[in-house]
């Protein structure tokens, strides 16, 4: 991106797969289809500093996806599998965490915010697993077989939450 304030529309049955950095100066991503950490040992950088509405995939498929941006899920999906790691050090709004094969969501200074954009669901045979602080508000929705792990970190309300679910 040359300018600032511009946005990148990935449409449905488009990937962006690789590794390096997804922004720069304000871009903002409006993502329909997917978006594919897949390079093992290498991390690709979601970092434009805009919006991001993500209505389809954000993955890491092997490789690492760091978030550090807004991202508004708007039904969405986040997910970690065969063996890749989804970074957060952003506010995740609504949506649905999934992790698969060996992957695994981690949160560093992470915001899980399950009121702005509907519920969070961490979904079946899931875990999340904080490493620094991570806010929560609204609802995160634990489904059967998943898990919030905090290692040495801090789970702290940025206002009313609930846990609901059976997962632990």
């Amino acid at each position: 991106e040359n300018a600032g304030a511009l946005t990148l529309t990935n449409t449905s049955g488009i990937t962006i797969a690789g590794y390096g950095s997804l922004g720069w100066k304000g871009l903002s991503l409006i993502n329909q289809g997917t978006v594919n950490a897949n390079v093992s040992g290498q991390t690709l950088n979601l970092n434009g500093g805009g919006a991001v509405t993500n209505t389809a995939l954000l993955e890491a498929d092997g490789g690492i996806l760091n978030i550090t941006n807004t991202v508004n899920k708007a039904g969405g999906t986040i997910t970690a599998l065969n063996g890749g790691t989804v970074q957060l050090d952003g506010v995740i709004q609504g949506g649905t965490l999934t992790t698969a094969s060996g992957g695994t969501i981690q949160g560093t200074n992470a915001t899980l915010d399950g009121s702005s954009q509907g519920a969070i669901t961490l979904s079946a045979g899931s875990t999340y697993t904080g490493n620094a602080t991570t806010y929560v508000e609204g609802t995160i929705d634990m489904v059967t077989g998943s898990t919030m792990a905090f290692n040495s970190a801090n789970l702290l309300l940025n206002d009313s939450t609930t846990l609901a679910g059976p997962g632990t």
